[in-house]
């Protein structure tokens, strides 16, 4: 396909430069570019992580009972529960 870009100055004769080093043509390295711009915006960029697995022995407080929504949402309520003495 044919087309026409405008395309800044220096960001040309970088390219221009850049396929001359390579032998290659203009036309090649400008579709590189965009195919690497593609397809990073194609794949998440995320890394692969693994979260700590604690070693206290955890639980809820004394008195909480989590099959009791009304009781739950009364604790979550109550912020001296969350204060550090």
């Amino acid at each position: 396909m044919r087309i026409t870009l405008q395309i800044n100055d220096d960001l040309f004769a970088r390219a221009k430069a850049l396929a001359e080093e390579e032998g290659r043509t203009l036309d090649s390295v400008i579709e590189e570019g965009l195919v690497l711009v593609l397809d990073k915006r194609d794949k998440p960029s995320r890394k692969k992580f693994t979260l700590p697995v604690s070693k206290s022995k955890g639980g809820t407080l004394p008195g909480v009972d989590l099959d009791n929504w009304a009781s739950l949402e009364e604790i979550m309520e109550d912020d001296r529960i969350f204060r550090t003495p």
